[in-house]
């Protein structure tokens, strides 16, 4: 491995394979006759927190492409929380001065059992043999990452401990729960096998944690700082949510950390669909970036973002231009933040709609928007181009 951290990977993926044995994971099998095995591949990624670079993770993970509906897998739909929830969970912390801690399920799926006979190529640089030289692979017990299957599995497992600890699933988002002692509350938002923690009670998020320690390979991050590339800050009667690494980083990214800021998402008067074809996947790829931070924190760009989507599949040189526009006003704004502040008014749900008059100059077509509010913050906005053309 020629990698500058080569020994921090080669422990990463030696920690790796003491998880796949700890958790049970697998028994070494010769591959019967008629079965397939599924490839594997080795995966480097990095967890980061607000300071950078946390700890280096080393994945074994299965090549699911290979896998073949109705023999290897069945279902595979699996729930994971809306950022609609978390903000909504960050503005009930500051009103009921509720204490939000974080924790991280280590090597989530490798805890939950699979159902269906399946068989994997050993890892790269960890094969073993049998005594009489014949090759061996894994044969699995537990659900590895790459399967079709890992993450319902996972989610299966973790709402039957959730629901077996007293906590009921939100009906209206199936990875939010909540669990009520007496008076005292705790709520939990899960993504994946990340996990939002929140209660009026110190004691209550404690045996909580001590319940999921019992049950899977856990680590307490304490309060939450740094939660899908969005950094938390928490004071006294109120929490900000900020983007500001995720936006430098998508500014270099695209080669625009130098560029001059913009006071306002878009011109006023724009024109789509002009000018030559461009790339299509690097436009993509920007308007991807964009649509994450509007969708997390930054409500400003959402007509402007909806607009560009619009192009996707033929972008042109107008729309690279507009799209680099908001680029360049989110690097004067990269300091924005959403601040959710305590109030002594009552959380009131009120909803706002409005729509425009054959403004798409193309089709004809209105433009509809909606924004809903809890209390003074705003928690979900959204703008929709309709299909109907008007006359």
């Amino acid at each position: 491995m020629g990698s500058p951290q080569a020994r921090e990977w080669e422990q990463a993926m030696k920690e790796e394979i003491s998880s796949l044995k700890e958790n049970d994971t697998y028994e070494l099998s010769t591959l019967p006759e008629g079965k397939a095995s599924v490839g594997g591949k080795w995966v480097y990624t990095t967890k980061q927190d607000q300071n950078g670079i946390e700890s280096f993770k080393a994945r074994y993970v299965a090549k699911g492409y290979s896998q073949v509906k109705g023999i290897d897998y069945q279902e595979t739909f699996a729930p994971t929380a809306s950022i609609t929830s978390i903000r909504v969970l960050m503005q009930l912390a500051v009103k009921h001065d509720l204490i939000v801690h974080q924790m991280d399920v280590k090597t989530a799926y490798l805890h939950a059992p699979i159902t269906q006979e399946l068989y994997i190529d050993q890892p790269q640089g960890f094969e073993e043999v049998s005594e009489s030289g014949e090759r061996l692979v894994y044969r699995l017990k537990k659900s590895l990452y790459g399967l079709k299957q890992s993450g319902r599995n996972w989610n299966i497992l973790l709402h039957e401990h959730l629901a077996n600890d007293g906590f009921v699933r939100n009906h209206a988002d199936h990875c939010v729960y909540k669990k009520q002692v007496d008076d005292k509350i705790v709520i939990v938002i899960v993504w994946v096998d990340d996990l939002i923690i929140a209660s009026d009670r110190m004691q209550l998020m404690e045996e909580f944690k001590e319940s999921m320690k019992t049950q899977f390979k856990m680590k307490d991050l304490g309060r939450i700082t740094f939660f899908l590339g969005m950094d938390f800050k928490q004071s006294k009667g109120e929490i900000k949510i900020n983007q500001k690494r995720f936006i430098l980083k998508i500014l270099e990214r695209f080669g625009m950390i130098d560029c001059k800021p913009r006071l306002t998402p878009c011109e006023q008067r724009l024109e789509f669909n002009c000018g030559e074809l461009t790339n299509a996947r690097q436009y993509g790829e920007m308007i991807g970036s964009l649509i994450y931070a509007m969708t997390c924190t930054r409500p400003d760009l959402s007509w402007i973002v909806s607009r560009l989507s619009q192009t996707l599949s033929n972008p042109r040189t107008g729309d690279l231009i507009a799209a680099k526009h908001v680029l360049k006003y989110l690097k004067g704004t990269v300091d924005y933040e959403l601040c959710f502040k305590k109030s002594d008014a009552d959380l009131q749900l009120t909803a706002y709609s409005d729509s425009d008059w054959a403004s798409c100059l193309e089709d004809r077509r209105s433009t509809t928007g909606y924004c809903c509010t809890l209390t003074e913050a705003t928690y979900t906005l959204k703008y929709s181009h309709l299909n109907l053309a008007c006359e």
